[in-house]
């Protein structure tokens, strides 16, 4: 049986103080948008979220990422990012699917995940 580390505790208490955090502003949130008829800040909570979710996704990468060593850029992953970015263009069909519809979050999250992999290190020779 495998023990537990520190480092996975506090992952695990990190997990939990992100969810609850988000359960509470996500609800104020939600309730300044519907009173005040603004969903500016619903779209960018949504993509402020995601995106450190996609950080906690991707740790183990981007400490890779921060050692010395050549960058390199995978090509497949920009251009997922930059199709991603076009359904963000307003008053095109995509744009009001994806905002009306709640995939929104799984949205950006496939933009911030493919955003992070577009660059890698070099293999070393």
């Amino acid at each position: 049986m495998k023990s537990l580390k520190l480092t996975d505790i506090v992952t695990a208490l990190l997990m939990v103080l992100f969810l609850t955090v988000y359960y509470f502003l996500t609800k104020s949130i939600l309730s300044y948008s519907s009173e005040h008829i603004n969903y500016i800040p619903v779209y960018i909570w949504k993509m402020i979220w995601t995106l450190l979710l996609s950080i906690l996704f991707s740790i183990e990468y981007i400490k890779i990422l921060i050692k010395p060593g050549k960058l390199k850029i995978n090509f497949v992953y920009l251009i997922l990012a930059i199709l991603m970015l076009t359904l963000f263009i307003p008053r095109t069909p995509l744009f009001y699917f994806f905002f009306i519809s709640p995939g929104i979050e799984l949205l950006f999250l496939v933009f911030w995940y493919s955003l992070l992999r577009t660059f890698y290190k070099a293999a070393s020779s």
